[in-house]
């Protein structure tokens, strides 16, 4: 698994889907929490068949961030971008580090222009 900030999900239909829920029904519908919880568990498979790695871990994780960013969650996303950093962090890894930071950053300003 060598995806880094790209899109973890092969299944594009099912996340666009997932970000049209979030926004339109909101993150506390019972239909979107079902599919949020669908896709979690999809993704944490994944991470599972890559072999719980950091890189799979961090894919998985910014992957959800970045839907919460998409959908306008934008304290969620940076939830799941602080989890990040710390995971980063606690296995030394500057370079993922330094790429965590600029999103929060760049989350950060999205989420004050709205």
């Amino acid at each position: 698994m060598n995806n880094i900030f790209e899109s973890t999900d092969n299944r594009p239909e099912k996340r666009k889907k997932l970000i049209e829920e979030l926004r339109d029904k909101g993150i506390e519908n019972e239909g979107t929490v079902k599919l949020l919880q669908e896709w979690m568990i999809e993704q944490e498979e994944k991470v599972e068949r890559a072999g719980a790695t950091l890189e799979a871990r961090v894919n998985f994780e910014f992957e959800q961030a970045m839907i919460y960013k998409e959908a306008g969650y934008f304290e969620e996303a940076l939830d799941a971008l602080y989890d990040i950093l710390d995971m980063v962090e606690q296995e030394n890894n500057s370079t993922l580090e330094e790429k965590i930071r600029k999103e929060i950053e760049i989350t950060n300003n999205t989420d004050e222009s709205y």
